[in-house]
């Protein structure tokens, strides 16, 4: 445990300690309030912890799929996509050619990333793959108005690839987002 940890003020003291109070709140609330905050401040320091542990995170293996990629500007293998960035970071739009409509949940997600895709766009690459043509693609982000994201086709040697290797074990529709770096010219 490092010494920042060990200062930390108790939680149950923290909660204690709160000046915010409701007016004419019972002692049964007060009580039931200081334990539930102090349990939301505990778990504000798990987060923190976890966080920590991400960051301290060795490299990943090294990406060695020969992955394809249909794009605005014409056809990309994975280090195509991370442009002029250090980092990759790529969300699996669940927007196959066997859908109807794309995912609401996917599609109310990346609704926010593109207000904020400007701002990502200067420290990463942020693209949105998926299984459907770009043509497809390309009319779904007009008619959402999307303004910056770029919703790029996955062309891949084996449909599926790509998800099972990046993303996790499932159909290749799965929604997920990865992020990659590019350290000392390998792609990881």
């Amino acid at each position: 445990m490092n010494a920042k940890a060990e200062t930390l003020v108790p939680v149950d003291q923290l909660a204690r300690e709160s000046p915010i109070r409701i007016p004419n709140e019972s002692v049964e609330y007060r009580a039931s309030r200081q334990a539930l905050l102090a349990q939301e401040f505990e778990l504000r320091r798990q987060i923190e912890r976890v966080a920590a542990m991400r960051r301290a995170l060795p490299p990943g293996g090294p990406v060695t799929g020969d992955y394809r990629f249909e794009t605005e500007t014409g056809p990309s293998d994975l280090a195509g996509l991370f442009g002029d960035k250090p980092t990759l970071v790529v969300y699996n739009y669940m927007f196959g050619p066997e859908r109807k409509r794309p995912c609401p949940m996917c599609t109310n997600l990346l609704d926010a990333w593109d207000g904020n895709a400007d701002d990502i766009a200067q420290r990463a690459s942020l693209v949105v793959v998926a299984r459907s043509p770009l043509q497809r693609l390309q009319a779904a982000g007009k008619t959402l108005s999307w303004r910056a994201l770029s919703p790029t086709p996955s062309r891949e040697t084996m449909p599926g690839a790509r998800t099972a290797d990046w993303i996790v074990e499932g159909p290749p529709s799965s929604p997920a987002g990865t992020a990659r770096s590019a350290t000392s010219g390998r792609r990881r």
